[in-house]
């Protein structure tokens, strides 16, 4: 840990050898399981597959705008990521209109997905949480969510679903 300049180590339910297989049989061989994992979570919490697709393109359309002066390194990571929580935007309404973006980033936060990691489900919860609401890093805090994601990205991600509001 101190060659590393890790100060603390978070124990996960997954075991190392899980991820290794993932990584060795997925990413490596040309097969990333993360779009399987995206497209199961959306068909488990019954998404609007078109309304996905359309705030997905128009967030990366805004991020590709934006990128050059808000994004110091605009990072393939990123669009996954902006990508991805477009697409599971509205997973939260499976338990209800009420604080769906609420429910969303709960059920991202527990849900297996498997090829993503705890902080790439925790960014993504973020994303969600922050498509509606106050916009702040303390109510981000308060789901212990504050350190997992950029603002200005949750703010590419809410301008698309805002721009898609009339769903055509």
């Amino acid at each position: 840990m101190a060659a590393l300049g890790l100060r603390e180590l978070t124990p996960v339910p997954t075991a190392l050898r899980e991820g290794l297989l993932v990584e060795l049989t997925g990413r490596a061989g040309g097969l990333d399981p993360r779009p399987l994992s995206v497209s199961r979570c959306q068909t488990r919490f019954d998404v609007d597959l078109d309304q996905a697709q359309r705030v997905t393109q128009t967030a990366l359309a805004v991020f590709e705008q934006v990128s050059e002066s808000w994004f110091e390194h605009r990072t393939r990571d990123l669009e996954r990521l902006l990508s991805e929580a477009a697409a599971l935007h509205e997973v939260g309404l499976f338990m209800g209109l009420s604080g769906f973006h609420k429910h969303g980033a709960y059920l991202i936060s527990n849900c297996d997905l498997p090829g993503l990691s705890v902080q790439d489900q925790r960014a993504l919860a973020a994303l969600i949480l922050c498509q509606r609401g106050r916009f702040s890093p303390e109510r981000l805090e308060r789901f212990r969510l504050a350190k997992a994601v950029d603002l200005r990205l949750a703010l590419v991600l809410r301008i698309a679903i805002r721009l898609n509001r009339t769903r055509q």
